[in-house]
């Protein structure tokens, strides 16, 4: 059973425009505040399939861990296969070997907020509520920092089941 993190986070700026910009730059098709269009999951990561499998190319056996794996919208597989060199390097340069590794990496937790608020509190302030699954999403929080340098963006979370809270 899935765990919830109920999540906070503010966000002040000076001017109406930098919130307005924020507000644009977090907002996803179905929630005011979606983790993939804040920090995209790269197709390559999402195409990744892991475990232990063998492929069979021209004769030659081929143990894989990590490999290529696309499905379709029935969720069978479309297209399997060992990973190319440079995918390889692609996912040595994103310093990750799976989606799970990707995700926390980037997001800090499971999934996407699946449902979630938006509060204009002032010209110059807004307020998000969503939760996550297991713990709050920090490298997400930490990315939004980085590129709103003149925005405070304070979060805080509650984990009940977990008796588990704080800052991030």
């Amino acid at each position: 059973m899935t765990h919830w993190c109920k999540v906070s986070i503010t966000v002040q700026g000076n001017e109406k425009e930098e919130i307005d910009l924020f507000i644009e730059a977090v907002k996803g098709p179905d929630a005011p505040f979606d983790f993939q269009v804040i920090q995209p999951i790269p197709d390559l990561v999402q195409n990744l399939g892991t475990g232990k499998k063998t492929f069979n190319l021209d004769g030659q056996i081929v143990p894989c861990l990590v490999w290529y794996l696309r499905e379709g919208p029935d969720g069978k597989a479309v297209e399997q296969r060992p990973l190319s060199a440079t995918e390889q390097n692609q996912l040595k340069v994103l310093g990750v070997t799976s989606y799970a590794d990707w995700i926390d990496k980037n997001w800090g937790c499971k999934w996407n907020a699946p449902n979630g608020d938006i509060h204009r509190c002032s010209n110059t302030e807004v307020s998000y509520q969503f939760e996550t699954p297991w713990a709050p999403p920090t490298p997400l929080l930490r990315g939004l920092r980085d590129r709103f340098t003149d925005l405070k963006i304070i979060g805080k979370f509650v984990c009940p089941k977990d008796q588990w809270a704080g800052y991030f």
